[in-house]
């Protein structure tokens, strides 16, 4: 069953690219990162927040999902990234909010990957299968162009 899930959403990700290439480091990660965690919807927006960085770009981007997560949650999926105690993070950000079906935890660090890696949330725009742009979360920016 597990497998079929992957199997779809790596179907779904090829066919909505519609022959266009996704040869970024960053779709290349995203596509590794869908299969491996076998996330069935077709997406929008993706942040990544890491674990160190900008610790209030961090936490201001953390607060603003847990607040705002049902408004978000059907296009939107959260990763957290470079994560190396899960604990501390249950402690950080509440075993609750880490839960939700669109938060994720990157256990493959691979948004850590020298060429993608930030210290700052990245937003992370999807079309068609592909991420379109890449750019620094701002949540003002973020609230305007989803709504």
């Amino acid at each position: 069953m597990k497998f079929c899930s992957i199997l779809i959403c790596f179907l779904t990700l090829l066919v909505s690219c519609n022959s266009r290439t996704c040869d970024d480091f960053y779709s290349k990660s995203l596509t590794h990162f869908f299969v491996s965690n076998s996330h069935k919807k077709i997406i929008k927006n993706v942040v990544v927040i890491p674990n160190e960085g900008c610790g209030g770009c961090i936490s201001d981007a953390t607060l603003f999902f847990k607040e705002n997560n049902m408004v978000y949650k059907n296009n939107t999926i959260i990763i957290f990234t470079g994560v190396y105690d899960i604990k501390q993070l249950n402690l950080s950000v509440g075993k609750k909010f880490l839960n939700k079906k669109n938060v994720f935890i990157d256990n493959d660090n691979i948004f850590m990957n020298s060429n993608i890696s930030s210290l700052y949330p990245q937003l992370l725009k999807i079309d068609q299968g592909c991420v379109n742009d890449v750019s620094i979360f701002n949540k003002i920016k973020f609230k305007d162009s989803v709504i």
